[in-house]
């Protein structure tokens, strides 16, 4: 809606997050849509929006019985995530130290479901509120359990900043609209 408001023409693509990610950071005129703007991150893209927000949550399989109440309390759990994933870099600055990285937030549910002794199981999954349990089912794992809401985050529309001035200009005027 951002790029129609703004009369910008693009070729959109769906790409695994960490592909999608950096090549927004290396490529000029590529933006990454869904971002979270975090302190890390704020230098490397031009903003926009927000356009969009997100519940992040710790979920694992109903059998996980530990209490977590806060994200820090899950520091001692070994968690999925997605590289290159504010959620990831969330988690870690909480505390935690067994992280376990995925290409795709597809790949993690199975990953709940392995023998605790399989090196990629895992006890938490850090994910979005609103494709959890789709994208847990997608993977055949059809009992999940939400344990903590983490974080709710704003999303943005996060451009390259050596995208054509023309279009950054056009994207920065709609958004203030």
């Amino acid at each position: 809606a951002l790029l129609a408001k703004a009369g910008v023409e693009a070729t959109i693509a769906v790409l695994p997050w960490d592909e999608a990610y950096s090549r927004a950071q290396r490529s000029a005129n590529a933006c990454v849509y869904g971002t979270a703007r975090v302190e890390n991150r704020e230098k490397l893209f031009k903003w926009y929006g927000p356009v969009g927000s997100n519940v992040w949550a710790l979920y694992a399989l109903p059998s996980f019985d530990k209490k977590i109440e806060t994200a820090r309390d899950a520091r001692f759990f070994r968690i999925g995530g997605v590289k290159n994933d504010a959620k990831v870099d969330f988690m870690r600055a909480e505390g935690a130290s067994s992280i376990r990285e995925a290409d795709r937030d597809s790949d993690n549910p199975a990953r709940l479901a392995k023998p605790k002794n399989d090196p990629v199981a895992i006890d938490l999954w850090i994910t979005s509120q609103a494709t959890a349990k789709a994208t847990a089912a997608a993977a055949g794992v059809k009992d999940l359990k939400e344990v903590l809401v983490v974080k709710r985050q704003d999303l943005y529309l996060a451009c390259n900043p050596r995208t054509e001035k023309a279009i950054l200009d056009k994207l920065e005027a709609a958004s203030r609209k």
